[in-house]
């Protein structure tokens, strides 16, 4: 019966939670040399209740349809509810997903999103294009410098582990 009771115990610590990553590039308009570079990021408590709300059906607008950058560089913690200062958002190029995890891809011309950007975030639950609006999902910090001489594609994944 003890050996029953640990694993129990254990069972109930394990714990699913999102892991989020995310590649960047910058492609260079004229040679088309490519920039890449990855980070972690964090899927912030309201994030969670996003997922949540989903599942339970409560809601119809839960899902995550934007993309922002911004050039604050103050540390992602779960309790975020939105970038710091928002500098450009734009409509996911797609979104997909396997087992295992969602995978969200916004993409930046030459003309959009350009200076010393310090931070990224995805969107949902009634996000649109105007800054701050919708539900945070998840909040990275970046190192991008990016001008008028790149695009830039981000790949944010969300896997969830346990």
């Amino acid at each position: 019966m003890g050996c029953r009771i640990k694993h129990i115990k254990k069972k109930l610590k394990e714990k699913a939670f999102p892991r989020g990553e995310l590649k960047i590039v910058l492609t260079h308009k004229d040679t088309g040399e490519e920039i890449e570079k990855t980070y972690r990021n964090i899927v912030v408590n309201v994030g969670t209740e996003l997922i949540t709300k989903r599942l339970t059906g409560e809601g119809n607008t839960c899902e995550v349809t934007y993309g922002a950058v911004g050039t604050d560089d103050t540390a992602a913690t779960a309790a975020d509810t939105a970038l710091g200062t928002e500098l450009a958002r734009k409509l996911l190029a797609s979104r997909t997903y396997t087992e295992t995890s969602a995978i969200f891809i916004l993409y930046m011309s030459v003309s959009e999103g350009n200076g010393a950007l310090k931070e990224f975030a995805l969107y949902g639950d009634g996000a649109s294009g105007t800054p701050d609006s919708g539900v945070l999902f998840n909040r990275a910090l970046i190192d991008v410098a990016k001008s008028t001489d790149y695009s830039m594609t981000i790949q944010a994944t969300i896997t969830f582990t346990g």
